[in-house]
């Protein structure tokens, strides 16, 4: 484990259906990063910082190749976001929202195929009425 952090940031995202943790730590010209799943219900702050001070030696950080730390730039608060709600409009969330989304869009497809079928088949019973109209008048009396 390496002691001598210059910088570390934390990010807490929602992504449907659950709150995520993403700690981020540039050391030494290593840049680490580590996921933590918070659950379904907003975290709150003391719960943030006994994750931080009891379980920070357990996260599992994935370290990335060495790169060089910049000062970063401070960005606007509103800018800030207006890049996290675009980032977040990912669409249906869940695994059961996505099954009911195909569900409906294969109950809309079939229900078109009927719909087409019905619609020929009254064209050409349409079309069979008018030839038989056609023959009787025809007939010759």
């Amino acid at each position: 484990m390496n002691n001598n952090v210059v910088r570390s940031q934390l990010t807490i995202s929602f992504d449907p259906p659950f709150y995520k943790a993403v700690f981020e730590r540039y050391s030494a010209g290593l840049y680490e990063i580590g996921q933590v799943n918070l659950g379904p219900t907003e975290p709150k702050i003391t719960g943030l910082a006994q994750l931080i001070n009891e379980r920070w030696d357990s996260i599992d950080f994935f370290q990335q190749s060495t790169v060089e730390t910049h000062p970063q730039k401070k960005i606007n608060p509103k800018r800030l976001q207006r890049l996290v709600r675009k980032s977040s409009k990912k669409g249906i969330g869940t695994k059961a929202q996505v099954a009911l989304q195909k569900q409906r869009e294969q109950q809309k497809s079939v229900h078109k195929k009927c719909q087409r079928k019905r619609t020929q088949e009254f064209a050409h019973a349409l079309f069979i009425k008018k030839q038989q109209k056609r023959r009787l008048k025809r007939r010759g009396h």
